[in-house]
């Protein structure tokens, strides 16, 4: 099969970007025939993109077109359900995404296949011989928006730890980097980090942890728990959306969501109408960031064997090959 790959964006983007590039490499490490864009001649066209970025003109439909995205609100953005019907094949990272487009009227065929990490980079590390404080990670791109950041930082606040410090990571051009307690002064045990880190530099971050607390209310996967359990780092995370791909109670310390549904008026401003996404359950976060710092043992316990489990089950290698099965039978 000859493919021709078309990613519209930089692997030094997150998102697209970076899985674009990552399953580009595992397809070519895979042996597949990959061709240029301008050579015009390929099997098979896959797409790594919102919808929106690659508009198929008039109503033809293109059969040679595998289209791969996803979203994380309720409903799929105006005019993308018609894009993907005249593709030839849509890919999925999660059972969830596939379950929104399909109520959302996609008509065209669809597979799922999710993403993975580099155990070169997310290797594993032994805490069961660490000293000191606990450190308790917060990870997303701003304070505010589905991923919860600043509500975690409050539901850490109300768990009364003063004894673990927090750390917090986000992007250096998107949040300002100031918590303060009812005094108006910086709480002694948060560290919030407004920095841009590398790869590398991410995963050693995580390394330096005992638990992440993964609060967010949307993922078309979720890649950044996915990284954190690789490391052998815990993880408290949302129990919903496209994260349910890979978390279970022997991996992970689960939140429940509350049932309500919450908007985000960036996700309006930017699409075109009202979407929502799930509400985390912050008391049992709360409770389950206690229970960590009684039974860190018991967490660690979990995090060695979540890093097992992504070894076996989520690297990029495994997921590409499931991938490249599912095209290889609707067009072979």
């Amino acid at each position: 099969m000859r493919m021709m790959w078309a990613s519209v964006s930089s692997d030094k983007t997150h998102g697209y970007g970076v899985v674009g590039a990552r399953l580009y490499r595992a397809f070519k490490d895979l042996g597949v025939d990959l061709v240029r864009p301008d050579s015009f001649d390929w099997d098979v066209e896959v797409v790594t993109a919102l919808p929106m970025a690659w508009l198929i003109g008039g109503d033809f439909k293109r059969h040679d077109l595998v289209y791969h995205t996803m979203f994380e609100f309720y409903p799929v953005p105006p005019g993308w359900i018609d894009v993907l019907n005249r593709a030839g094949l849509v890919w999925f990272p999660s059972h969830f995404v596939q379950n929104l487009f399909n109520d959302c009227g996609l008509k065209t065929p669809s597979f799922v296949s999710g993403y993975g990490v580099d155990l070169d980079v997310f290797y594993s590390i032994d805490r069961r011989n660490r000293t000191g404080p606990l450190k308790y990670l917060i990870w997303g791109h701003k304070l505010t928006g589905r991923k919860n950041v600043l509500k975690t930082i409050t539901a850490f606040i109300r768990a009364g730890l003063e004894d673990v410090e927090l750390e917090v990571k986000v992007r250096s051009n998107m949040s300002a980097s100031y918590i303060q307690n009812e005094l108006g002064e910086p709480y002694p045990n948060i560290t919030i980090f407004a920095e841009d880190w590398s790869t590398r530099e991410l995963a050693d971050w995580l390394r330096r942890g005992d638990v992440l607390i993964y609060l967010s209310g949307g993922e078309g996967f979720g890649l950044q728990p996915l990284e954190a359990m690789a490391t052998g780092l815990p993880v408290i995370c949302t129990d919903a959306t496209g994260m349910t791909e890979y978390l279970s109670e022997d991996v992970a310390y689960l939140v429940p969501v509350t049932g309500k549904r919450v908007g985000d008026a960036s996700y309006d401003l930017r699409f075109g109408g009202t979407f929502t996404c799930e509400e985390p359950d912050y008391d049992v976060a709360i409770e389950l960031m206690r229970f960590v710092r009684y039974n860190i043992d018991d967490a660690r316990a979990k995090g060695l064997s979540a890093a097992d489990y992504v070894s076996r089950v989520w690297t990029w290698d495994l997921q590409a090959k499931q991938a490249l099965a599912n095209i290889s039978a609707f067009y072979l």
